[in-house]
């Protein structure tokens, strides 16, 4: 099975539009530190992760502020930041 990222982004695109619509067009930051679960552990279902680091929703935003303005390169890992973020609104605002 494959990703396409042109579905990735028509389906992100309806969604965030949809809150845009519903006249949420910000969503308060009111947690900053999270669980992280390295991916080489995330994704491995028959043993139970042992290890965590922690991640940051407000540096994550600062990140994914610096490649929207250009003041850092858009990297593929910076995805990882767009969801971290994705995930806390899409948890936050429930509807």
């Amino acid at each position: 099975m494959d990703i396409d990222i042109a579905l990735l982004r028509t389906a992100t695109d309806k969604l965030l539009l949809r809150m845009l619509e519903m006249g949420i067009s910000k969503v308060e930051l009111d947690a900053d530190y999270y669980w992280h679960i390295p991916s080489e552990l995330l994704y491995d279902n028959y043993d139970e992760p042992k290890s965590f680091t922690m991640g940051q929703l407000s540096e994550d935003l600062t990140f994914v502020q610096e490649v929207a303005d250009g003041t850092r390169p858009p990297v593929s890992y910076a995805l990882v930041w767009v969801a971290s973020l994705l995930k806390f609104v899409g948890e936050k605002v429930v509807q």
